[in-house]
């Protein structure tokens, strides 16, 4: 067979395929030789390996084995922290309970607003270092600022790390009365503890904007009145500011308060302030129709009576 010039790879394919096809009792046993000295460093690591491993477990504890071999070259090419995951391998090797259903239900009750049941999903870690007051309060802070009415979750993806560590994706929407929807892609960790899966809660599995011990809080302000423009986007009704002027009379000179009222008009935009005094309370008026000034009359003849 020469890779390069494809000659053999169809008898290869079709070699393959037959293996792959016939029966597993009557597959030939495949072993890579790598020579006599590397073998027998193979043979002398995994018996040491076999021998390691704290109770006999299927698979692992003949040093013949497949898996105890490919341990072995593994640490003959340097991998020092395989063993780590490997010396366990009862423990390692058994399929984990399911993420799925923990991440779910911790998400249910959310929606439920059960922060008990929440609670009790939470790491032992979580737990001893939050207490359940503090963990409810911060929900119900939180769903009390953004003015929540209800949410809804969905799961992305829900994955296991390691033996004692998985990960889930998911999509929280706050539906709220004031802002409409919002919407948060966030990531759960998750730690195995007692065989079941336990949330290393933190503040950002409710908004991410909330970690480092950030707090959400909502302005409101709610104008007196909407405005309303014209087809041209002209204003007709705005809403603006107003001052009201109030003069006490007892401390005024009378022989000022003329100059006063004067003077006070103007600040009030008056063109000819009028003054009426009724028990010294002296009242800023808008001009009247007749304290119009008299316009000026041009000479020539006048039209009769």
């Amino acid at each position: 067979m020469v890779a390069r010039r494809g000659s053999g790879l169809d008898e290869l394919l079709s070699s393959v395929q037959a293996a792959a096809q016939a029966p597993e009792d009557s597959r030939p046993a495949f072993r890579l030789d790598y020579g006599r000295e590397i073998e027998a460093e193979i043979a002398h690591v995994g018996a040491a390996y076999a021998r390691s491993l704290p109770a006999p477990a299927a698979g692992v504890d003949d040093q013949a084995s497949p898996l105890t071999r490919w341990v072995a070259l593994k640490l003959l090419e340097g991998e020092g922290e395989l063993p780590l995951a490997l010396m366990q391998p009862a423990a390692a090797l058994a399929a984990p309970a399911p993420v799925l259903p923990a991440v779910q239900a911790y998400l249910d009750a959310w929606a439920a607003e059960d922060y008990t049941s929440m609670y009790a999903s939470v790491s032992s870690l979580t737990s001893d270092a939050l207490a359940f007051e503090t963990f409810e309060a911060r929900h119900k802070d939180t769903a009390l600022a953004m003015t929540l009415i209800d949410l809804e979750t969905e799961i992305a993806s829900a994955i296991v790390l390691s033996p004692t560590t998985a990960q889930a994706a998911y999509r929280v929407t706050y539906h709220t009365a004031l802002v409409g929807d919002l919407s948060r892609d966030l990531m759960m960790n998750l730690t195995l503890e007692s065989g079941a899966w336990r949330v290393a809660w933190e503040e950002g599995l409710i908004l991410p904007e909330l970690r480092g011990g950030n707090r959400l809080a909502m302005d409101v302000r709610v104008p007196v009145r909407g405005n309303i423009y014209d087809r041209n986007g002209e204003p007709l009704v705005i809403e603006t500011g107003a001052v009201a002027l109030g003069i006490v009379p007892g401390p005024i000179d009378p022989e000022r308060e003329g100059r006063l009222v004067e003077q006070e008009s103007q600040q009030a935009g008056q063109h000819r302030p009028r003054r009426v005094a009724h028990d010294r309370d002296i009242l800023l008026q808008p001009p009247q129709e007749g304290d119009r000034p008299p316009q000026r009359r041009l000479a020539g003849p006048q039209p009769a009576p």
